[in-house]
């Protein structure tokens, strides 16, 4: 995971990674989805140093 930091006291992180596949919420059950045609993973982290507050997302790019 690659991290930076800014002057307003942010940290942000990175990863980018060979997919996996993962756990997806259909509406009535989670099912377990193979990557497809997704090549790379992508994890982004983001959190507010000053407030300890952070958020986290992660997607599969096309």
């Amino acid at each position: 995971m690659m991290v930076a930091s800014n002057t307003r006291g942010e940290l942000i992180g990175y990863a980018i990674e060979e997919a996996e596949g993962m756990h997806e919420w259909t509406g009535k059950t989670i099912e377990w989805r193979k990557p497809g045609e997704s090549k790379l993973h992508v994890k982004v982290e983001f959190q507010d140093l000053k407030v300890q507050r952070g958020r986290e997302q992660e997607r599969s790019p096309r």
